[in-house]
């Protein structure tokens, strides 16, 4: 099972990969996710990033209060959240 994945941050330039490239594969992630903890509809596990992660970026870029985050995949649509700082 492979699809197409994309994650981006108020920026012109997202994150993006093929689901079939990480080291494990959706089957095995969700295998053992679910000897912890059991998933339900709408539950998102998030496993990594692709190439280009902010913190060793030159200059370091981190998200900030108000910065949208979004990560779709395929088909299947866009889950999109807005930073906000804890205070």
């Amino acid at each position: 099972m492979s699809t197409s994945t994309r994650a981006s941050q108020t920026s012109p330039k997202p994150h993006q990969r093929a689901s079939g490239i990480g080291i494990f594969d959706i089957p095995e992630i969700l295998e053992f996710v679910t000897t912890f903890t059991a998933l339900e509809p709408g539950d998102v596990v998030v496993t990594g990033t692709p190439a280009g992660v902010g913190m060793f970026m030159d200059p370091p870029k981190l998200l900030h209060d108000g910065d949208v985050v979004e990560v779709e995949i395929g088909a299947l649509g866009v889950l999109r959240n807005t930073v906000r700082e804890v205070e």
